[in-house]
């Protein structure tokens, strides 16, 4: 089901959370419909996301990969989304929808050659950093060329949502690169 016009413009300038409205808005300025997401938290995110897209994707197929834990979260009760519960969410938005349970790097590594065409990649703030660092190789294997990769800061940065560029991304593989230890032969 997309947004309708008022919704858009809600979630694009006074939705909750604040941080949340530059990936609704890039998502309607673009006319994104192929996104990632990594780190789902609850998934209100992601539902207005599908939405949005699929409000701008005309003819085209909205496609959606999300990667989380699930109930692997460490901090996991009660209320933390299952991965049942999020693609029946999803899918009931009539995009199509592909989740990978596990932590960004075991996500990645099984699907990155799988993946392509990817147009916004959107980097949850609960991510480890250490966890990341090992991920940054994976990423352009899927990227289209227009692609925008947001990365959300931590508290400390008020969750604010920072643009990564692919230079970037290739300068930070590149150091993963040099800190990984060599086999002796």
């Amino acid at each position: 089901m997309a947004a309708s016009y008022w919704q858009s413009f809600w979630w694009s300038y006074f939705a909750q959370l604040p941080e949340d409205r530059l990936c609704y808005r890039l998502i309607q300025k673009h006319k994104l419909v192929s996104i990632m997401e990594i780190g789902m938290e609850d998934a209100v995110r992601s539902e207005r996301m599908l939405q949005m897209a699929l409000r701008t994707a005309g003819p085209r197929v909205v496609n959606y990969v999300g990667i989380d834990l699930f109930e692997a979260h460490p901090e996991a009760d009660g209320e933390q989304l299952t991965l049942k519960a999020a693609h029946q969410l999803l899918t009931a938005t009539g995009a199509r929808v592909k989740l990978v349970p596990g932590d960004a790097y075991s996500a990645l590594s099984r699907t990155a050659n799988s993946l392509k065409g990817i147009e916004l990649v959107v980097i949850g703030w609960d991510n480890p950093a250490e966890v990341l660092a090992k991920c940054w190789n994976f990423i352009p294997r899927f990227l289209a060329d227009n692609a925008i990769i947001l990365q959300q800061g931590g508290e400390e940065e008020k969750f604010q949502f920072k643009a990564v560029t692919i230079e970037e991304i290739k300068q930070r593989a590149a150091e993963q690169a040099k800190t990984k230890p060599t086999k002796a032969a």
